[in-house]
C-alpha cells in the first residue's frame, strides 16, 4: 500500500514521503466503540480492531444521546435532520436530533463535540445538502438540514439555517428522533457506546478532548469514526449492559 508510485528519488527521499502510521491502523484522532471498562479518569473502548486506552479529565467535553420525542422540537431548539427533499423543497424526515445542549445558539463552538446528524462530527453551520455520512450512492433528493426551529405546525417544523434561509421539514412518526444534552465524564459506564476524539499517544491511547455517549443499538456500538459515531448500527459487542438514562 505505501509503495512508491512513481517515485524517482532515493532511498532517502522514499523514506520522508512515506507517512506515519496510526498505531494498529486506527484513525489518529479517536475512536467509536463500547465501553469496556471505565473509572479514574480512563476507559476501555472496544472497537473493531480491538480494545482502546482513552484517557479524559474534567476538560473533556460530554454530550449525551437518547431518546426524544416531537415535544423536543420546541421553537428555539437547535436541530439537525436527515431525509429526502421534494419538489416543493419540504424534507421529510427519517431522523431528527434536537440539539438540547446548545440551548439555542445553533451554531457550534470551535472544537466542541457535535455528532451532527446521526453520528459523530458532523459539520458545522447551515447548508441542505447531503450531509455527514451521506456517501456517493445516497439518492440525489437527500438532504440534511441544521438549524434553530423558528415555527411547528401539527407534524411539521421550521428551520432556519445559518444563511438564514428556512426549511420545512416534515417530521412523520417513522422518524427517529434523538436528544442530546450536556452530561459529564460520571456518565461514562461499562456498556455504553462511546464517540471519543482526541490526539493518540505513540502507544495508542487516545486524549480524550470530546466524547459523545449512547446507548447500544439493536446491533450493537457502531464502531469507527465516520460511521454514524456512537449507536446504531455496528458489530454487535459480546456484552451489552443497561445504559444510564438521559434524564
Amino acid at each position: 500500500m505505501l509503495a512508491g508510485c512513481g517515485s524517482t528519488g532515493g532511498p532517502a527521499s522514499a523514506s520522508a514521503a512515506k507517512p506515519s502510521p496510526s498505531p494498529s491502523g486506527r484513525a489518529a484522532n479517536g475512536v467509536a466503540g463500547q465501553v469496556v471498562q471505565a473509572g479514574g479518569g480512563r476507559m476501555v473502548v472496544s472497537d473493531q480492531a480491538g480494545n482502546v486506552n482513552v484517557t479524559y479529565s474534567a476538560t473533556t467535553g460530554v454530550l449525551q444521546t437518547g431518546t426524544g420525542s416531537f415535544a423536543d422540537l420546541a421553537a428555539g431548539t437547535c436541530v439537525t435532520a436527515t431525509g429526502q427533499k421534494d419538489a416543493s423543497g419540504v424534507v421529510t424526515a427519517t431522523t431528527v436530533s434536537a440539539q438540547l445542549n446548545m440551548k439555542g445558539v445553533c451554531t457550534p463552538a470551535s472544537g466542541a463535540p457535535s455528532p451532527g446528524a446521526g453520528g459523530f462530527g458532523g459539520g458545522g453551520g447551515g447548508g441542505q445538502g447531503r450531509g455527514p455520512g451521506a456517501g456517493p450512492s445516497a439518492p440525489p433528493n437527500a438532504a440534511f438540514v441544521r438549524g434553530k426551529v423558528t415555527g411547528v405546525s401539527g407534524t411539521t417544523v421550521t428551520v432556519q439555517q445559518a444563511a438564514g434561509d428556512s426549511v420545512t421539514v416534515s417530521v412523520p412518526a417513522a422518524a427517529r428522533i434523538t436528544r442530546l444534552v450536556t452530561s459529564s465524564t460520571a456518565r461514562i459506564a461499562a456498556g455504553e457506546c462511546v464517540t471519543a476524539t482526541g490526539p493518540r499517544s505513540s502507544s495508542g491511547t487516545v486524549q480524550a478532548r470530546s466524547i459523545v455517549i449512547s446507548a447500544p443499538g439493536p446491533n450493537g456500538c457502531a464502531t469507527g469514526l465516520g460511521r454514524g459515531g456512537a449507536g446504531g448500527g455496528g458489530r454487535r459487542p459480546s456484552a451489552s449492559p443497561g445504559a444510564t438514562s438521559n434524564a
